[in-house]
């Protein structure tokens, strides 16, 4: 019986992201009215925002395109004795990396706040797991703004605008994408060349947690091979361990309309950098904070502006256009 029940909990955590309401993109009137204000820091390029959890002091949590419930993971398990005494259940939690899936313990029902915005009661995961207890952030947070929100950020201003759904639509001097949701995480298609200008389009989900431009999946099978001469890295801890690579660089990466010439990238075996399948390569933060971004998820779309054409803006000016 416990054996069935470790399994059970492990499939329940991992349907956590699998439960997306699917939404179609239907006309909206433009309203510039945020219901809500985050302020973040960028810390080796991961998008940190100030949360409280229950009665806790503000955490530094990484907004996370790759946590696909409304809830937050927490990486040390000292934060189980803030949480007083609720009822917890033992779970795994899957990610990255080539090893067992982390330990956790689990409580729903526990209240979660950002700037001006109180989230009511959201599922809480604390990590259990010795590879995380060493980590410099406290934790992730993700679906709580992005799946519910239109999600506006500014990274020369400091913060997050959210909007409703049905709230604010971006005018035609914004880049639209289209966006598919896969497990609860976002999917465009890009484009890439290795070497040359010659692309390829290339299946893309958005990892905001990652720091680099763009990483590269390789391996049986993948679309794009490791070039020669790459500097062999250790690219970070997932959930699952550890994940090593190399670091090079590549000629383009094309995102809707933008290119991005001589680039950084790295370069990682799928089978241990990404739990998705089908995928051929993940955008990360370095490539995402060049522009003024709005994820809309419900729409299927994200948005991109160059923060400074034709004029250093903040979010305020923009919307006031």
């Amino acid at each position: 019986m416990a054996t069935e029940r470790r399994a059970a909990l492990v499939l329940f955590v991992t349907l956590l992201v699998a439960c997306a309401a699917a939404a179609g993109e239907a006309p909206r009137e433009e309203s510039t009215e945020p219901v809500g204000r985050l302020p973040f820091r960028l810390d080796r390029n991961r998008v940190l925002l100030p949360v409280r959890i229950g009665g806790s002091e503000p955490l530094d949590l990484i907004l996370d395109t790759g946590l696909g419930f409304d809830g937050v993971y927490l990486f040390h398990r000292e934060f189980l004795e803030t949480l007083g005494d609720i009822p917890f259940l033992e779970v795994q939690v899957p990610g990255a990396g080539s090893g067992a899936p982390s330990t956790a313990r689990m409580a729903d029902s526990v209240a979660v706040s950002s700037g001006t915005v109180t989230f009511g009661p959201q599922r809480v995961i604390v990590s259990t797991s010795e590879r995380t207890q060493g980590f410099p952030t406290n934790g992730i947070i993700g679906w709580t703004l992005l799946g519910r929100f239109i999600t506006m950020l500014d990274f020369d201003a400091g913060e997050i605008l959210l909007f409703e759904n049905d709230g604010y639509a971006p005018d035609s001097s914004w880049s639209r994408i289209d966006l598919v949701l896969k497990n609860n995480i976002p999917w465009i298609e890009t484009a890439i060349a290795i070497d040359g200008d010659s692309l390829l389009p290339a299946q893309t989900y958005i990892d905001l947690a990652a720091s680099d431009a763009v990483v590269i999946l390789t391996g049986p099978g993948n679309k794009f091979a490791a070039p020669s001469g790459l500097e062999e890295k250790y690219l970070g801890t997932g959930l699952s361990g550890d994940v090593h690579g190399g670091i090079g660089r590549i000629s383009r990466l094309r995102i809707g309309s933008f290119d991005l010439r001589d680039i950084d990238a790295a370069f990682a075996p799928a089978e241990v950098r990404s739990k998705q399948k089908g995928a051929d390569a993940v955008l990360g933060c370095d490539a995402i904070r060049r522009f003024l971004v709005v994820f809309d998820y419900a729409g299927g779309a994200l948005y991109l502006k160059p923060p400074r054409a034709p004029a250093q803006k903040t979010c305020e000016e923009y919307l006031s256009d």
